[in-house]
């Protein structure tokens, strides 16, 4: 019994030691956030069946400020969504955000992002954010509080 409790506290204390954001980390700290690993970005591209039509469109309204849609950018770069109500929708739920980039399976950063999202202000904004060289897709959901969702596809180049 002591060992399971002594290796149960042993794991949360690594949990919560390597998934806490550092003050590095945190919004307006000046270094940079690495979004995709060179590993990630290195995948192979999702299959043509995954488009944007597909995503649902009842929740929030999702204005990616920058960088903008199929944009050519050089990292490090600004990441800035805000998250709207829709006429006549709820609220804007932000702990319901989910980033994944598509590749040949979905990898969900939302982890990584999570420190930088604003919770007043119903925005997700890194001041310098890292993506490996070549062309990506990131995919945004997010809910509303009476759990519509809406979804965005981000596609960027980084030279």
């Amino acid at each position: 019994m002591r060992r399971t409790c002594r290796a149960l506290v042993a794991a949360v204390a690594l949990v919560a030691t390597t998934s806490c954001a550092t003050a590095a980390e945190r919004p307006g700290a000046s270094e940079p956030v690495w979004l995709m690993t060179e590993g990630e970005a290195a995948l192979a591209p999702p299959p043509l069946t995954r488009a944007a039509a597909e995503l649902p469109r009842s929740g929030p309204v999702i204005k990616i400020v920058t960088p903008q849609q199929a944009a050519e950018v050089t990292a490090p770069f600004p990441v800035e969504i805000h998250f709207e109500q829709r006429v006549g929708g709820a609220a804007v739920k932000m702990d319901t955000l989910k980033l994944t980039v598509l590749k040949i399976f979905e990898i969900d950063i939302t982890d990584r992002v999570k420190p930088y999202v604003l919770e007043k202000e119903t925005k997700l904004l890194v001041k310098e954010a890292k993506i490996p060289v070549g062309r990506h897709r990131l995919k945004l959901l997010i809910a509303d509080a009476e759990g519509r969702l809406t979804g965005e596809i981000l596609e960027v180049t980084v030279k």
